[in-house]
């Protein structure tokens, strides 16, 4: 399994493949990143899982599971690095 993240207008886009094929999208649309930033983790946790179809993943909670935790903890090493991002840009102004 591989996950792919891409950004564009519209938000952040993660793509899951296996074997080379997309089976499964998860989206984090613009509007969502305001709310995304201010959730605790269990709540980030349960916002992914219920935007994650299981039948997808064979309904194996285990990797549902870490489908979920990767999703989310690659959003938020998103998040840190845009907010490094503009830390440091704050501090060369």
């Amino acid at each position: 399994m591989q996950i792919q993240p891409r950004a564009d207008n519209s938000g952040i886009h993660i793509t899951i493949t296996y074997q080379g094929r997309p089976i499964h999208a998860f989206v984090l649309s613009i509007a969502e990143f305001g709310t995304w930033k201010c959730k605790a983790p269990e709540q980030k946790v349960l916002f992914v899982r219920s935007r994650t179809n299981p039948r997808v993943f064979g309904n194996d909670i285990w990797i549902v599971g870490m489908v979920v935790k990767a999703t989310v903890n690659l959003l938020d090493s998103i998040f840190a690095r845009l907010k490094a991002q503009n830390q440091a840009q704050r501090r060369v102004l």
